[in-house]
């Protein structure tokens, strides 16, 4: 069944490379993070490279066959977990798409085989560790990274035009793969998109966004008070530093973080910009 999926999901993708249906839903769905949703109902969230699955990620196919680990090349690689519709799932090694390498076979709650794998076969037991599949990836650290940049006008991250026509856009050197179209203005703010589509998809991502960022600068040594701005046709947050603990530059004291859901219609756009 594990390699039956993988050869339709593979068939899927080549089907789907040439339809006017396919979406990327949001995101960087070329070399970035992004969710997609093919023809046939599979979606894929994680991260792409060249648009191929590339990284880490999440996909379920239309049967809620879910695989979450890393890809490399459109194909299950490294460690990951696939879980079937049946409740049986595999956590371990993958290389080109079959389980290889150590892993542990979950076929009930009473019988399992732990140990070799090779081309999806069973080979011999063998005792490890348990593998814990988890992103290897935080938000936080290239944000608070971009926020530290403030003290210097966001100089020491700011790089070349992104258009020569525009004369106050900067490419931004460091990157946040949930973000897209980052760029830094002459007026020394940053802005950046995290979420572009279906307006109640945006309400989630906008609420998410925020949770986000007060988790970030709770790991920080950032102090910071919030408050959402009244207007009529936008959600607003603001974060403000008002002050900092060991480690922090004072400069970035009346920093702001700003999040914004914006609504067209049915659609919905979530913003984040940082500012002094």
């Amino acid at each position: 069944m594990y390699k039956y999926f993988l050869i339709v999901f593979l068939i899927f993708l080549y089907i789907s490379s040439d339809s006017q249906n396919r979406g990327c839903i949001w995101g960087d769905c070329i070399n970035g993070k992004g969710k997609y949703i093919f023809d046939n109902g599979t979606t894929y969230e994680g991260e792409f490279k060249k648009g191929q699955l590339n990284g880490y990620g999440k996909l379920v196919d239309p049967y809620n066959n879910t695989y979450i680990g890393f890809f490399k090349n459109n194909k299950f690689d490294s460690v990951g977990m696939f879980l079937k519709n049946d409740g049986s799932k595999y956590i371990g090694q993958f290389k080109d798409g079959k389980r290889n390498g150590l892993g542990t076979q979950y076929y009930s709650d009473n019988y399992k085989e732990k140990g070799l794998w090779q081309n999806d076969k069973f080979i011999e037991e063998k005792d490890f560790k348990e593998f814990e599949i988890s992103e290897p990836y935080s938000f936080c650290s290239p944000f608070l990274e971009i926020l530290s940049a403030i003290e210097n006008n966001f100089e020491s991250i700011k790089g070349d035009l992104i258009n020569p026509l525009l004369k106050n856009q900067y490419k931004c050197k460091i990157i946040i793969k949930e973000v897209t179209a980052p760029y830094i203005t002459d007026k020394n703010e940053y802005h950046a998109t995290y979420f572009k589509g279906d307006y109640i998809e945006a309400q989630k991502k906008y609420n998410e966004l925020n949770n986000i960022i007060k988790k970030c600068f709770h790991e920080s040594c950032y102090k910071v008070v919030s408050q959402p701005l009244i207007s009529s046709t936008k959600q607003i947050n603001e974060y403000s530093i008002i002050s900092t603990f060991e480690g922090c530059n004072k400069n970035a004291i009346g920093a702001k973080v700003t999040t914004t859901l914006l609504q067209e219609k049915n659609l919905g756009k979530v913003e984040i910009t940082i500012s002094k």
